[in-house]
């Protein structure tokens, strides 16, 4: 359906009342009193409207000539590697920009969703690696750079463990009050100074579950592409 795919958008484009007729009609044609919808406008059925050629060229300089080296050396349409290209640099500019819809503290981020739609055996994934290999290699160094640090806090946090075990097990065996709130204390103080975490960085994923990804935008401040092939 052009233009309105939910609520949202028939609010904003036809308002509140329209909702409100479109949620009627929906019940009466559940009580058999079918009604004729008069907001929705007729689907549009694939390949029934032109759209112009997506080209290189709408990317801004050596990520134009990117994308079209890759197309010509892959021999696939241009757009292909285009809009693998603006997934790409979505994902690595996720997070940088917000917008403020209605002009107040309410902020959203900038993401973007792209679908290219291809036939099988037409060297999609041929595309696809090309254009995520910097990323790849950005992650690669990025983690060869954080492993010191990566290492230096898990052997920090295995320690802290150890010891707040031991403490929990002292406070158990002590029977006088004193003593016990001063090793609670101690157990208090070892959680605090203990390091959070740290993953490798990473930029994006493919394929994972809602809750793998969940736990990926977790670890990665809220910042993550998927892309897939």
């Amino acid at each position: 359906m052009s233009g309105l795919t939910d609520f949202n958008d028939l609010h904003q484009t036809k308002g509140k009342a329209a909702v409100k007729k479109t949620i009627e009609m929906a019940r009466s044609a559940v009580a058999g009193n079918v009604v004729t919808p008069d907001i929705w406008p007729d689907p549009i059925l694939p390949g029934g409207r032109h759209t112009p050629e997506i080209e290189a060229s709408i990317l801004p300089g050596v990520f134009a000539e990117y994308a079209d080296a890759v197309a010509a050396s892959t021999q696939t349409p241009p757009v292909l590697a285009t809009m693998f290209t603006v997934s790409v640099l979505a994902s690595v500019l996720q997070g940088r920009f917000e917008v403020a819809p209605f002009g107040d503290d309410y902020r959203e981020p900038l993401p973007i969703w792209t679908c290219t739609c291809y036939p099988v055996g037409g060297r999609k994934t041929a595309v696809f690696n090309a254009c995520v290999a910097p990323l790849q290699r950005w992650e690669k160094l990025a983690g060869d750079r954080a492993r010191p640090e990566i290492a230096r806090r898990f052997a920090a946090r295995e320690v802290a463990t150890k010891r707040i075990e031991r403490l929990k097990q002292d406070a158990a065996r002590e029977d006088d009050a004193n003593r016990r709130e001063a090793i609670q204390n101690e157990i208090k103080r070892e959680r605090e100074e203990m390091p959070d975490e740290m993953k490798a960085p990473r930029i994006f994923t493919t394929n994972a579950t809602p809750e793998r990804t969940e736990g990926l935008l977790a670890e990665q401040d809220g910042r993550l592409g998927i892309l897939s092939d």
